[in-house]
């Protein structure tokens, strides 16, 4: 079990302490896209547990929700008027050294640091992840050639964080690593330009309806596979049961959850948080309810 987590705690915070301000937030989100009549679906690990727990899975520690990207292009148009001061709307726009090509929602005045991110000045604060869902053709030279392309971006600029090469071990691996780094550094090309260049490529076929899409985000071989879905399942939602509340969920979740996990139903033998926590605040405000 990894140094300072476990089934019920990270860094000796009790996880229902931090799965309740990621509640907190996803209810933010919901309040927002409901309003509007935005259409989501809980995704990932949070899809997971709400079919499985009726809540968070209870090692969990993060929220996924995903949209199409003309919904999510929907709530980018009002999220600056109707998000509350309590939270931020991260994204490489809104922050610059934010890194990630999808964005999240974080809570002020809290901390939640990830090792791999931990020398970048930006918000670390607590956080649900938004994964805006592209088109895509698993079956066409135009398409194939898009998740190549994307595939290979993602090999060279994950590694503008210093982190990722570092924990490599030393030889080959690492070296090549080292390599991508440095070269990324020596680019006279703004980060902004390059994230404005992926995001072009990541919504080159939204032009026209494909029988599939995936969170394009992230692209490395088996996660877009797992995680991609028929457009047809995220336009049919039904309301599920989370943590007491009703969140939208796919109707068809026995397929989406099968494609990702297997056999879903049956828990793993590892029970323990899969983000690297180095540093956690919970704000000043929620010590006081506590």
């Amino acid at each position: 079990m990894m140094e300072g987590k476990s089934s019920d705690s990270i860094l000796g915070i009790d996880i229902k302490k931090i799965q309740n301000i990621e509640l907190e937030i996803l209810l933010e989100f919901d309040r927002i896209c409901k309003k509007y009549d935005i259409e989501y679906q809980l995704f990932a690990g949070t899809l997971l547990g709400a079919i499985r727990h009726r809540g968070f899975i209870p090692w969990d520690d993060d929220i996924d929700v995903c949209m199409l990207r003309s919904e999510y292009n929907r709530f980018l148009s009002v999220v600056d008027e109707e998000l509350s001061y309590e939270y931020f709307f991260q994204s490489y726009e809104t922050d610059p050294n934010y890194m990630n090509k999808f964005p999240k929602i974080r809570k002020n005045g809290t901390l939640f640091m990830e090792k791999l991110v931990r020398d970048l000045d930006m918000h670390h604060g607590f956080y649900i992840d938004i994964f805006p869902f592209d088109n895509i053709e698993i079956d066409t030279i135009r398409g194939r050639h898009q998740i190549w392309s994307l595939r290979s971006i993602d090999s060279l600029f994950k590694y503008r964080l210093k982190e990722r090469y570092q924990k490599l071990e030393p030889g080959f691996e690492r070296n090549k690593a080292k390599f991508k780094y440095d070269l990324i550094r020596l680019l006279p090309i703004s980060k902004s330009r390059i994230e404005n260049w992926i995001l072009k490529i990541m919504t080159k076929l939204n032009h026209k309806e494909t029988e599939y899409i995936a969170d394009l985000a992230n692209p490395s071989a088996g996660v877009l596979e797992n995680f991609m879905m028929r457009r047809k399942t995220i336009e049919d939602s039904i309301e599920w049961e989370f943590e007491g509340y009703k969140f939208p969920v796919p109707r068809a979740y026995d397929e989406v959850l099968t494609r990702a996990y297997g056999d879903y139903m049956t828990p793993p033998d590892l029970k323990v948080s899969h983000h690297d926590i180095v540093q956690i605040d919970l704000g000043e405000k929620l010590e006081e309810k506590d």
